[in-house]
Formats: C-alpha cells, sequence, structure tokens
C-alpha cells in the first residue's frame, strides 16, 4: 500500500514540524517537496489498516491523503519498449523492440508523458580462494546515467517506454544531433509541440522521498572463473539501479490521473 498526500499548502510552521517528524525528513525537505501542484507518495506501508493509521497522522498534521493499492500498479507487467517513433500528422507510431509489436495512436489519445533518468551502478569485486583462504584481487565500478520517457495512450493498459541510449532518433529529421541527451531534449520538445496531454518531469526532484517509499533495488550475483589446484578465481558482481524505482513514480502518475485526492 502506498500512501499519497493531495495537493495543497503543507500547512503554518508548527503543521511543517509535525510532518517533518512525522515523515523524517528536515523542514526545508517538506517545503520544497511539497510541491502545491503535485501529490507526493510519502509512505509504503505492508496492509490497509497500517496505511489507513498513517493516512490519520497525516490529517493530523493538516495533509489530506489517499492509499493506493501496489497491484493497481501492475509491476509484474512490463510495459511496451519503444526502439523508434513514426511522428504522422495526427497520430504517433512506435516500433517496438524484442516480443512488442508495433504500437500507434493518435496524438488527441495520449493521456500523460513522464520524464525521468535511469542511473545504474556496478561494482565488480574479484577474488582469489584457495582453500579457505580468499584474497581481493580488483575491485571495478561502471556507472550510467541515460534519458528516459513513459508514453501513456487511452488505447494501450501499459506504457510506452523510450530509453535514450536504445532509441534511433532517426523520427528528428533534420533536426537529429550528434548525442542522445541532445536527441532526447529535441524529440520532447517535440512531441509536447504535438500532444496536449499533461507532462511530468517532476521524478528528479522527488527521488529524496521516493528513496524512502520505494528504494532502489541491488542484485548481487556471482561470477565463477577458471578453477585449478584447488585455488579459484570469484566474482561478486553488485548492481544498483533506479528503473523499478521510476517505473513506480510513473505508474502512480497514471493511476492517479483518474482519481481525485482529498483536498483537490
Amino acid at each position: 500500500m502506498v500512501v499519497v498526500t493531495s495537493r495543497g499548502d503543507v500547512g503554518d510552521e508548527s503543521s511543517i514540524g509535525s510532518a517533518a517528524r512525522l515523515l523524517r525528513l528536515s523542514d526545508f525537505d517538506i517545503k520544497r517537496l511539497f510541491d502545491p501542484s503535485e501529490e507526493t507518495p510519502v509512505a509504503r506501508l505492508a496492509s490497509v489498516e497500517e496505511a489507513d493509521r498513517f493516512r490519520q497522522e497525516l490529517q493530523a498534521v493538516q495533509l489530506e491523503s489517499m492509499v493506493v493499492p501496489e497491484s493497481a500498479l501492475r509491476l509484474r507487467d512490463e510495459g511496451k519498449r519503444i526502439h523508434a517513433l513514426i511522428l504522422n500528422d495526427d497520430s504517433l507510431t512506435g516500433l517496438g523492440t524484442g516480443k512488442n509489436g508495433d504500437v500507434t495512436a493518435l496524438y488527441k489519445d495520449i493521456r500523460l508523458l513522464v520524464q525521468g533518468r535511469l542511473f545504474s551502478r556496478r561494482v565488480e569485486t574479484r577474488e582469489n580462494k584457495r582453500g579457505r583462504r580468499t584474497r581481493l584481487i580488483d575491485t571495478r565500478e561502471f556507472s550510467s546515467d541515460d534519458s528516459i520517457l513513459d508514453i501513456y495512450t487511452r488505447t494501450d493498459e501499459l506504457n510506452w517506454r523510450i530509453v535514450g541510449n536504445n532509441f534511433d532518433f532517426s523520427c528528428l529529421g533534420a533536426m537529429k544531433r550528434a548525442t542522445a541527451f541532445e536527441n532526447f531534449a529535441l524529440l520532447i520538445e517535440l512531441l509536447r509541440e504535438r500532444v496536449t496531454a499533461p507532462f511530468d518531469s517532476g521524478y528528479l526532484q522527488s527521488r529524496q522521498i521516493l528513496n524512502v517509499v520505494w528504494p532502489l533495488e541491488q542484485r548481487i550475483g556471482k561470477d565463477h572463473g577458471r578453477s585449478y589446484a584447488r585455488k579459484s578465481n570469484v566474482a561478486t558482481i553488485t548492481t544498483t539501479d533506479n528503473e523499478g524505482q521510476f517505473t513506480r513514480y510513473s505508474r502512480l502518475r497514471h493511476y492517479l490521473i483518474g482519481y481525485e485526492l482529498p483536498g483537490t
């Protein structure tokens, strides 16, 4: 269960201080994060009962909220990965990757655009094991940063997803630039000229509280190298990324389009 506060003023200094203590944030963060134009996810609870109790505590510090079941975000279902777009006069066609087929929607049927960034960090620690003895050989770290855009339409139940470094920007034509960063910005500009749907770019601003509600996902794997004479090399690979967190944020924004929170 995710508790989401409604749009609106966070109250006077006393209310701000109480909200900060409840949410374990500073007064400054409360003022910065609670944008009157946006709803904010503030807690993830295990049951409806816990979520309802938390809502009452928020209400006591003048913050109205609602509970969103995580099942409503359909996190087990993957959106459509789009590797290229065809921009027609009145419609948009996304060319799918892998098992995804092509999809088309009228510009007027696009409900929401959600922009963000993907961050990934990979740490490889290689060790040499001989019997009961282990010796560290090497540690390497890799990181990446990429642009991401989710498109929601009235004709598809799930989002279309564009990731900058895996996208063909040929749809930009003569405007196409040398880097994916520049091209992504141009693509956003082009879409916003043709689409009247809401455009959400608040993910980065919300990351501090999102890290509390939806911590970054970490995966740990082992890579066993060559073994000989009771001696082997083993690499521990730890990968941390925010794609799951961004998906939750994006799906929540889409879910809230159809609902009006208390106090809005």
